[in-house]
Parts: C-alpha cells; sequence; structure tokens
C-alpha cells in the first residue's frame, strides 16, 4: 500500500503531534516548529587578550583554568609575528601567527599557552570553552 503526499503528512501528523499541524521536535535543547529552528545554548566560556610588553619574554595567556577548546587568533593591528607555545617559546620556534591568523585546537588548561611577539605591544586575542 503506497499513501500519497497528503496522506503521509496526515499520518504523521497524527501519529507525532496528536493531530497538530506542525512538526514539531524537541530534543536536547533544539526545537524544530514547523520551518523555524531553535537553539538553545548554555555552554560555560570566555574571552581574553594577552600581550608582550618587551621583546624577548614569553607571556602567559592566563592562569591555571581548565579549558576544552581554544581559538587564538593575532591582533589585525600586530606589525611582527607572534609565536605560540609552551613556557619554553621563542622567536624561533613554536607555532607562528601573522596579523589576523588564528589556531585553533582543543587542549587541557589555558596555562598551557604563551606567546612571544617580534614587535613588542602585539598581542592576541582568544576565546575559550570550559
Amino acid at each position: 500500500m503506497s499513501l500519497n503526499k497528503f496522506q503521509t503528512k496526515e499520518v504523521l501528523n497524527a501519529v507525532l503531534n496528536d493531530g497538530e499541524d506542525a512538526l514539531k521536535v524537541d530534543i536536547d535543547n533544539v526545537t524544530l516548529d514547523g520551518s523555524s529552528l531553535t537553539v538553545e545554548t548554555n555552554i560555560p566560556s570566555g574571552v581574553g587578550q594577552a600581550s608582550q610588553t618587551s621583546n624577548g619574554t614569553a607571556a602567559a595567556l592566563g592562569g591555571n583554568l581548565e579549558i576544552s577548546y581554544i581559538t587564538i587568533v593575532a591582533n589585525h593591528t600586530n606589525t611582527g609575528r607572534i609565536h605560540l607555545g609552551d613556557s619554553g617559546v621563542t622567536s624561533s620556534n613554536g607555532v607562528w601567527l601573522e596579523a589576523g591568523d588564528s589556531w585553533s585546537g582543543q587542549i587541557d588548561n589555558l596555562s598551557y599557552f604563551y606567546i612571544i611577539a617580534t614587535q613588542s605591544g602585539d598581542g592576541v586575542s582568544f576565546m575559550y570553552l570550559i
């Protein structure tokens, strides 16, 4: 037996929505009601900035904070490179970022990240998920 389009919609509405006109689905904070989609999030997160005030000294992004994911963006006003790494980062190692470049990844703790800039005053902005 085959159902035509009208019968299929009628059967779905009767089974899923007790006869209501729009198909409604609610799954873990995601609601689909007809043609609109609503997603409610409650994700702990944060943002920050770090810059280097003197050449040659690595600057920490932050203190001991457990995180799960981070995106780091070199400020668009930077005139030199940012080198990103651990506490031993220098201007000849680490991941380097030009102005506007970004790096993202999963990491356990914000305190793992340090920057060193080739130009004093250059820095980064970052956002993270806990």
